[in-house]
C-alpha cells in the first residue's frame, strides 16, 4: 500500500498484512490514521481533519473460529452485526 490517502480518502485494507503495511507507512510519513466503522454516524461530532486518513475495516469481516458447543465466536473487526447474526 503506497501513497497514503489524502483529503480523507478512505483506505480499505483487505488483510492483516495490509493493515500492518498501512500502519508502518503512516508512521513513516507521520500521518495519523483513524479507524472507521460502518459510517452510520459520520455526521456526528467534528469534521475529520485532512491530515488524518480514515481506515475502513469492512474488508476484514471473516469468522475466524466458531466452536458452537463453547458458545464463543472469534471474528475480524469489520464484520457487521447482520453478518454475525446470520452466522450464529
Amino acid at each position: 500500500m503506497s501513497d497514503l490517502a489524502s483529503d480523507n480518502q478512505i483506505l480499505t485494507p483487505a488483510s492483516e498484512t495490509d493493515v500492518v503495511a498501512l500502519v508502518t507507512e503512516s508512521r513513516a510519513q507521520k500521518r495519523p490514521l483513524m479507524p472507521r466503522g460502518g459510517a452510520n454516524f459520520q455526521t456526528y461530532g467534528y469534521a475529520l481533519p485532512t491530515a488524518v486518513s480514515p481506515v475502513s475495516m469492512t474488508g476484514l469481516n471473516r469468522v475466524l473460529d466458531y466452536p458452537s458447543r463453547d458458545m464463543t465466536i472469534t471474528v475480524e473487526v469489520g464484520i457487521t452485526m447482520r453478518e454475525l447474526t446470520d452466522q450464529l
